[in-house]
């Protein structure tokens, strides 16, 4: 299926000079080295950005077609404040060096926190609590002890 993927990739842009995003990159890849098809991409027509949070996944003859690689990383405490003021109304900036303190989040991952704020907020119709924010934040984790039932 991976290989199949790459082939259609290579059909869709072939002579076409586009501008391609492939999200999970390391999915996109051969599932191991088939020599044809990851050299199909050096062949391409155009500009192709994957994108992973996976690159330990990533087939190591796949990446190397690769011309150029960027690692973004996680946000400084500074960004990290600024990032939860702007995502959560009214937070203020000890809250929010607290939060940035206590959980190295990634700006997604606040942007995550911070949506579920909002469902929260239309669901019970009251203000965010700072318990609740925290309590968001530890359900963050996909590595928690406990987990919340959902359903049944």
């Amino acid at each position: 299926a991976r290989t199949h993927r790459l082939s259609q990739l290579h059909r869709l842009l072939h002579g076409k000079g586009l501008l391609c995003l492939v999200d999970q990159g390391e999915r996109a890849g051969p599932a191991r080295h088939t020599g044809s098809h990851t050299v199909g991409v050096e062949r391409l027509d155009g500009i192709l950005i994957a994108t992973t949070n996976l690159t330990c996944n990533m087939d190591k003859a796949f990446e190397r077609r690769f011309l150029y690689k960027v690692e973004f990383e996680r946000p400084t405490m500074e960004a990290k404040c600024a990032i939860w003021k702007s995502m959560i109304e009214g937070l203020n900036d000890d809250d929010a060096k607290a939060l940035a303190t206590k959980y190295n989040f990634s700006g997604g991952q606040i942007e995550n926190i911070a949506r579920k704020s909002v469902v929260d907020r239309i669901l019970t119709g009251e203000e965010l609590s700072l318990e609740a924010l925290y309590g968001h934040c530890d359900a963050e984790f996909l590595d928690r002890k406990t987990t919340t039932k959902i359903g049944y």
